[in-house]
């Protein structure tokens, strides 16, 4: 396989007259690697080049990769972020990601930028001060979040409300004001790097909507998703039978989504051993339609074997499971689906996969949705 010409003119754009030595030593890796981050992620990309780096940026601080974020950093420069864009997006992080994290990043973005002959420190961009910023902060946690903000304070506990004075005050009143980077792009970027940092599902879900309110659209939020991959995805190649690689990459994840073929009962008694040596409780479980005779008029035999005793295992665990019995896939770019509950007759026989990939992201980010049930899914 030979690194695509599109994917060679991305990547020059943004690393022009740059020579990988990987590509000497290790160069299926890098024609694997660069054909997907460099061509077919970037098909569908909603997001510009420039806000495309930003978010990845703000990631990698998440992530705490911080060798790869000077190479990036190289990148957005080249492609017109100015260094007050770059210096904002470490500052962003500091409320989300904490200091000692971030500490690495302010001192690698300062060499980067002095290298590049950048006279330091740039332009203050602080709005604020001491005796307005919690003023000024509560205003912007409004602007996002609505109504949400009077009913967070006056439902906190007494021995809570410091908390969310400082919120307010620190997060919101000392960052969000300031100037470099609009309120749209950091609400952006705190998306970027609570789904980078992971265990953030609530804080995350909350900032959907933010982002959702500020007018950063679906369509934006899920190709940030995608733009994230290349930085963010581990990719193990393995047995789901092998019990040793299957517990090793479960540890650490929130969420385990399979969809699987084969052997899928002993697949299944793996999973639910793996989880529980991993204390991994959410769970997202391809099956079929048809697994208890819930389609009208139709009669499915030993075929769907497999899928009802794999469905069986997962019933009778005690992790929080969700099962999505699908109908027969259609590449429909809409996304328009019903679901029905176990016992219920399935309704149709079609649905597209942009409808089910709908639901996944939607079990995955609220991990209390549907929990122990078995959902049919078919067109709308």
């Amino acid at each position: 396989m030979a690194i695509r010409e599109s994917a060679q003119r991305n990547h020059d754009e943004l690393f022009p007259n740059h020579v990988s030595t990987l590509k000497g030593t290790d160069p299926e890796l890098i024609e694997l690697f660069d054909n997907w981050a460099f061509d077919e992620v970037l098909k569908d990309a909603v997001l510009d080049t420039r806000t495309r780096l930003m978010v990845q940026l703000a990631a990698m601080i998440a992530c705490q990769a911080v060798s790869e974020y000077r190479v990036m950093l190289g990148a957005a420069l080249q492609v017109g972020v100015t260094p007050v864009e770059a210096k904002e997006i470490v500052y962003q992080a500091v409320p989300y990601v904490g200091m000692a994290k971030v500490f690495d990043f302010l001192h690698a973005t300062n060499e980067v930028l002095r290298c590049r002959g950048v006279e330091l420190p740039l332009p203050g961009q602080s709005t604020t001060n001491a005796n307005i910023r919690a003023e000024k902060g509560l205003a912007i946690q409004k602007q996002i979040f609505g109504d949400r903000i009077d009913q967070m304070y006056a439902q906190a506990p007494q021995d809570e409300l410091h908390i969310h004075k400082h919120l307010s005050a620190s997060c919101f009143g000392d960052y969000y004001t300031r100037t470099g980077l609009d309120v749209k792009t950091r609400e952006l970027l705190t998306f970027s790097m609570l789904a980078a940092l992971g265990g953030c599902e609530a804080q995350l879900q909350g900032h959907v909507a933010g982002n959702l309110a500020v007018g950063n659209d679906r369509r934006v939020l899920l190709d940030t998703i995608t733009q994230l991959l290349p930085a963010r995805v581990a990719i193990l190649e393995g047995d789901v039978l092998d019990l040793p690689i299957l517990t090793a990459a479960m540890k650490g994840q929130n969420v385990v989504y399979a969809n699987l073929a084969g052997a899928m009962k002993d697949q299944a008694d793996s999973i639910v051993l793996a989880m529980h040596a991993t204390s991994v409780k959410r769970l997202i479980f391809i099956s079929s339609m048809g697994i208890y005779g819930e389609v009208p008029g139709e009669r499915y035999t030993s075929v769907l074997d497999p899928y009802r005793d794999s469905a069986a295992v997962i019933e009778t665990s005690d992790l929080d499971y969700t099962i999505l019995r699908p109908g027969w896939f259609t590449r429909d770019t809409a996304i328009d689906y019903r679901i029905t509950q176990k016992g219920e007759p399935f309704q149709g026989h079609d649905v597209s996969l942009n409808s089910v990939s709908d639901l996944i992201v939607k079990l995955a980010m609220n991990p209390t949705l549907e929990i122990c049930r078995s959902l049919g899914v078919n067109n709308g």
